[in-house]
């Protein structure tokens, strides 16, 4: 199963295509929340992720394609504090959500 200490908030990076791992971040199991400052709107992904050893780099992952995606991308509107407000609140549930998911899961193992 997956540990949730090593769940992190990831950014995808459309010009790379690549998923970014967000600094600073802070997973509370026990709250099952994952902390992390966030300055505007993006694609962001819930991913189980070891820590490097001190003397490597963190490699990130290519997203696969998706070539039947044909959505309009989303208006940088991140001005207001509300806007913000609501961006941490619906990530903090559906982190929250993930979490209980996952440790459903684990009991039944």
């Amino acid at each position: 199963g997956m540990n949730e200490n090593d769940l992190k908030l990831f950014r995808y990076n459309e010009a790379a295509e690549v998923w970014d791992l967000l600094p600073d971040q802070e997973v509370d199991t026990e709250q099952q929340v994952i902390r992390v400052w966030m300055t505007g709107f993006s694609e962001f992904g819930v991913f189980e992720y070891a820590e490097p050893e001190e003397d490597s780099e963190p490699t990130p992952t290519p997203a696969p394609e998706d070539t039947d995606d044909d959505r309009e991308p989303i208006p940088d509107t991140s001005s207001g504090s509300a806007a913000y407000a609501v961006l941490l609140l619906s990530m903090a549930a559906l982190i929250s959500l993930l979490l209980s998911a996952l440790k459903t899961v684990g009991h039944k193992q």
